[in-house]
């Protein structure tokens, strides 16, 4: 029976799809070590953490007065935690989190699958037309600058 028959109702237990319960979050064991087993997103977690561990050794192992590079990025990453995220909701008291905040930030990040780690993701629709996020990104821009209008300092003009 189906959910859209007329004598199926919501709470008929043969009624309609079944709802995942919490099994769907146990996961076969990859490996065991010594008795336990190791299962693939604890592999996952593993892998982002070296990931944003060697990343950002490699940043900052050699720094410049001018970065460049890798360098260049991670203290781009760094400025953008501190400036948007930790200044932004907690104030100056919010420098002595930055570090936790850097690491948790972009772990999550590297999880997410932010640097592509998701190899059989399929790409959204708007990612398979190249440049679409740019023309996107500039139509919301000409959008909003048409729209609004400020006047000119100095001149009186609209």
């Amino acid at each position: 029976m189906t959910a859209l028959a007329i004598d199926c109702h919501l709470f008929d237990p043969g009624c309609g799809f079944p709802a995942p319960g919490p099994g769907v979050f146990e996961f076969p064991p990859v490996f065991t070590i010594a008795g336990f087993g190791v299962t693939k997103p604890m592999l996952l977690c593993l892998l982002c953490a070296f990931l944003v561990l060697g990343f950002f050794t490699v940043a900052f192992a050699r720094p410049k007065m001018v970065p460049r590079g890798v360098q260049n990025a991670g203290e781009i990453a760094y400025l953008f935690v501190r400036d948007h995220i930790a200044r932004e909701t907690i104030g100056r008291r919010g420098d002595a989190y930055v570090p936790f905040l850097f690491s948790i930030f972009f772990f999550i990040g590297f999880l997410r699958g932010y640097p592509g780690l998701q190899a059989g993701r399929k790409r959204a629709p708007a990612e398979q037309v190249r440049g679409s996020r740019t023309a996107a990104g500039r139509f919301g821009v000409e959008h909003s600058a048409t729209r609004t209008r400020v006047p000119h300092r100095g001149t009186g003009m609209m």
